[in-house]
């Protein structure tokens, strides 16, 4: 009986990959499609479909990522603040090293805020940053072979994953024609997987992206901190 459960387990990993560059490639379509004007709208209505595809596809498999404990949510709330204070540091010196990138930061904005913008549109804001989580951490992360109960999977093998999940988060958030955006987009898909990976739940890095976001985007943009 075990040995049929952890079967069935594995076998959706090659529609999940397939599932994951389809939905990439989408996003890639959707952003690119929409440069002049606002993106959030599209965007969330296309995660929203791509959402309830994955969860009754793979429902079965991952539901219990999404029981929320106290903890999941504080450790949530904690990473994220730790995430803004990390970024806002990483800025400072990474615009001293490259002052010419400013303009591309300036531009990352006013794109983001095309009207009517992320506050009239923030139900889409949210939207779209759960997709994200549930797509690129939730469904690949749950159904390929770095599941918990997966006894043979090794450290080498969960980073693997981690690293090839994160490549196509940041080219399917490169729609925008941005190398910068698709950079930071790597690394903050290595935090949020390693976090995902590590607390064995989607909760806590949702919030930790929510929180993350909320802060470095909309309360606190880093275009403020440019001269």
């Amino acid at each position: 009986m075990t040995h049929t459960t952890s079967q069935r387990r594995l076998v959706p990993s090659y529609t999940a990959l397939i599932f994951l560059f389809l939905v990439s490639a989408g996003w890639f379509t959707v952003v690119y499609t929409n440069q002049l004007k606002s993106v959030l709208q599209p965007l969330g209505l296309y995660a929203l479909v791509a959402m309830l595809i994955a969860f009754i596809w793979e429902r079965p498999v991952w539901r219990d990522a999404y029981i929320p404990t106290l903890k999941s949510i504080i450790l949530g709330v904690i990473f994220g603040l730790i995430m803004a204070a990390a970024t806002y540091l990483a800025y400072n010196i990474f615009i001293i090293l490259f002052p010419s990138a400013k303009p591309e930061v300036m531009l990352l904005y006013k794109q983001l805020h095309l009207p009517p913008g992320p506050t009239r549109h923030l139900h889409w804001f949210i939207i779209v940053i759960i997709a994200e989580e549930i797509l690129w951490r939730g469904l690949l992360f749950s159904t390929l072979p770095l599941h918990k109960d997966n006894l043979r999977t090794g450290w080498q093998t969960q980073l693997g994953w981690l690293t090839f999940a994160s490549l196509l988060y940041a080219l399917a958030q490169m729609g925008q024609g941005s190398l910068l955006l698709g950079l930071v987009a790597l690394v903050c898909g290595m935090t949020w997987g390693i976090i995902r990976l590590w607390s064995q739940n989607l909760i806590t890095p949702i919030l930790t992206h929510l929180v993350w976001d909320i802060i470095v985007l909309l309360l606190f943009p880093l275009e403020q901190l440019t001269p």
